[in-house]
């Protein structure tokens, strides 16, 4: 009869068999999932985060990016700061990364394909980034989920992919209705 042969790989055996063409470090990673959920381009080349007041999460964006690109403005409208590169070259390095023709839309994100294809450290990092931008933390019945919100199912699915990879289950599941929730003394909308 015939044979069948399974071979059992870890993840990061299988992962560095791919070429990664990401030449970022884990900080650039993590902007691209930060950017990924809550960044937009404009057409005239504005490269922008936007994050609710918080003091902690503006800082640690700030620095990477001033890191990476040099120059970045800040600025506060009603609760929301925003983060701001001018610059023609970001921009255009954005929209290749995620494959956008001018602006960015929420129901078209995806993972960047040079983040699919690199080492499982630069998919935490991208991972870490797009969960601070849309990810949440809720009390299911006296289960802590972790969960992530987009109107991207592809985006949803290559993020289910890299949590795999990285040992982790997953289900993707409809739109619920948003609640606040108190888990040990903080408060988390849901």
């Amino acid at each position: 009869g015939e044979e069948v042969r399974i071979v059992i790989e870890s993840p990061e055996e299988i992962n560095a068999k791919f070429e990664s063409k990401f030449n970022g470090d884990i900080e650039e990673a993590e902007f691209l999932g930060f950017f990924c959920g809550d960044g937009s381009i404009s057409n005239s080349n504005h490269t922008t985060l936007h994050i609710k007041e918080d003091s902690e999460l503006v800082d640690y964006f700030k620095n990477i990016m001033e890191r990476l690109f040099g120059s970045v403005t800040e600025t506060k409208d009603n609760g929301m700061i925003r983060l701001d590169i001018h610059r023609k070259d970001i921009a255009e390095k954005m929209r290749d990364y995620f494959s956008l023709e001018n602006e960015s839309s929420s129901e078209n994100k995806i993972v960047p394909k040079e983040i699919l294809k690199s080492n499982l450290k630069i998919q935490r990092a991208f991972m870490r980034g797009l969960f601070s931008a849309d990810g949440s933390v809720y009390d299911a019945n006296g289960t802590i989920t972790v969960a992530l919100s987009s109107t991207s199912i592809r985006l949803l699915k290559e993020v289910q992919i890299m949590l795999l990879a990285n040992g982790i289950f997953s289900i993707l599941t409809n739109e619920k209705k948003e609640e606040t929730k108190e888990i040990k003394g903080k408060t988390y909308s849901t």
